[in-house]
């Protein structure tokens, strides 16, 4: 008996061998599994992190053309004014070279009292 006792033990033994050896197996294949999760999760990471960094940047760009055309905005209304203004002032201009030679024809006087108010201007 002892012998059936023997080979049954030794049985035994070899069926919790094989066991052990399948969970060993399973255990390295579950922590390379994690391990290659945790490559993943980090791969994501970066990818994460970069996509940020270049969100950001196009995100500053965007802000630095949007102040572009602002400013250029503000630059078109300043010189559509200074147009304008150069444009009086040539109208200006333009009556007071017809009426000169009208008023200097007619009355010496008006024309001193122009020649003065042009002095005075332009002086």
């Amino acid at each position: 008996m002892a012998v059936a006792e023997l080979a049954s033990a030794q049985q035994l033994l070899t069926s919790a061998d094989t066991k052990l050896l399948e969970v060993e197996a399973a255990v390295r294949a579950a922590h390379d599994k994690e391990r290659q999760r945790q490559l993943d999760y980090a791969a994501a990471l970066a990818t994460l992190e970069r996509t940020r960094i270049m969100a950001e940047t196009k995100e500053r760009h965007a802000d630095d053309v949007t102040r572009d055309v602002e400013l250029a905005g503000v630059e078109r209304e300043k010189i559509l004014a200074d147009q304008v203004d150069q444009d009086m002032h040539m109208q200006v201009c333009n009556m007071t070279c017809l009426t000169i030679p009208s008023l200097l024809i007619t009355d010496s006087d008006c024309s001193n009292k122009l020649h003065s108010m042009w002095r005075t201007h332009h002086g």
